[in-house]
């Protein structure tokens, strides 16, 4: 993710943040076929095992939205439930297991909604955090202090930080 200032002196990104995982090594993936009018296409979903947050996001949660998208008809939430769960393996399938027999028992706690919630609460509980967001902040702060002190900008201009969720 790059966050660029406004382009005072040089034309060049102020900040960059390095992710937390190593986006060139090959993932264990779920390949999707969508059929589309003149064809198919093909897409991939990186397995999640809960030892990246942000490989969970961008990866399998972002991919899988991208791929019910693209479906046609989309898919129902019952769907959704399923799909992620093939997209999980070892932590963060375990977290998942625990919190659908808790919280969403029924095929009628299947909703939507519910779909939604499930996604953060998976962040939560593999961050063991009531809050990650705040965790998720103080970790991309520090990291944008060290690749602001490796810039060689002469203008640095510093921004007030995105809530995740609310206080």
């Amino acid at each position: 993710m790059i966050i660029s200032a406004p382009q005072v002196q040089k034309k060049m990104p102020l900040i960059v943040y390095d992710m937390d995982y190593d986006s060139r090594i090959e993932r264990a993936k779920v390949t999707y076929q969508v059929n589309v009018p003149g064809g198919c296409t093909y897409h991939d979903v990186a397995i999640s095992y809960g030892d990246s947050i942000e490989m969970l996001i961008k990866e399998t949660y972002d991919k899988l939205q991208e791929v019910q998208e693209m479906s046609p008809g989309g898919w129902n939430a019952a769907r959704r439930f399923r799909e992620l769960k093939n997209a999980l393996r070892g932590k963060a399938k375990e977290k998942y297991i625990c919190l659908v027999q808790r919280d969403y028992p029924n095929a009628a706690d299947k909703t939507d909604a519910n779909y939604e919630e499930v996604k953060r609460q998976i962040i939560t509980k593999i961050s063991d955090h009531a809050w990650p967001g705040d965790e998720i902040h103080t970790y991309l702060s520090s990291k944008a202090s060290t690749s602001a002190a490796r810039c060689e900008m002469e203008v640095i201009v510093s921004r007030n930080p995105t809530r995740f969720w609310p206080e």
